[in-house]
């Protein structure tokens, strides 16, 4: 599926070739996004963007960069959330080998990423609905969720759509300090299938 809009799509192909021209990625660059649908994810300007397909497209590695994409702003806070910590194991070993080049030390115990000039990316899990209330005092400038289809639609949004209310909820704690240059985002990725597939396609409009 496409991560951003249709709509967008032909306005967002001109910014990425504008993007490639003028980024010059060097060869030995900790990481660069796979043309497609990882590049569009990583450019997409919409605060919630999710980026579905099947095993072994990229999303995992899309979104641990789209988490570092403001690790030089001191005021940077980003969170990951999957439903358990052991299915984190992989996405946090992947991020093991990324983050060092970008700059980062990661604390073990705390499952925390710091980077050279402030910023800061953790992992947490949400197994229910009541886990969210930890972050009740948070604010994340980035809110990222691998596998969305395995949180399942248990509660209604303002429009009466079943959503996860973990995911609804956590839309709260996404804040930016005043006269940030932060650009708030909510990403995920999902596989098809999953107690949560429903949800999720209409959410994100999937055909």
């Amino acid at each position: 599926s496409h991560p951003c809009p249709t709509r967008e799509m032909r306005a967002l192909a001109q910014l990425l070739f504008l993007m490639v021209a003028l980024a010059n990625i060097p060869a030995n660059a900790a990481w660069a996004p796979n043309p497609g649908p990882q590049t569009q994810f990583l450019a997409c300007p919409f605060r919630e963007v999710g980026y579905g397909g099947a095993a072994g497209g990229g999303k995992s590695d899309g979104l641990l960069a789209a988490a570092a994409r403001y690790i030089d702003e001191p005021d940077h806070s980003g969170v990951i959330f999957r439903r358990s910590y052991p299915e984190l194991r992989n996405l946090i070993r992947r991020s093991l080998g990324i983050y060092p080049g970008l700059g980062g030390t990661y604390n073990k115990s705390q499952h925390e990423w710091k980077f050279e000039k402030g910023g800061a990316t953790i992992f947490r899990f949400v197994d229910s609905s009541d886990d969210v209330y930890a972050y009740q005092g948070d604010a994340f400038t980035f809110i990222g969720w691998d596998e969305l289809t395995q949180f399942p639609g248990d509660s209604e949004d303002a429009n009466k759509e079943t959503i996860n209310f973990a995911y609804q909820y956590m839309f709260t704690r996404l804040r930016r300090k005043e006269g940030s240059k932060i650009r708030l985002q909510v990403r995920a990725t999902y596989n098809p299938g999953g107690i949560g597939h429903h949800w999720v396609k209409n959410r994100f409009a999937i055909n």
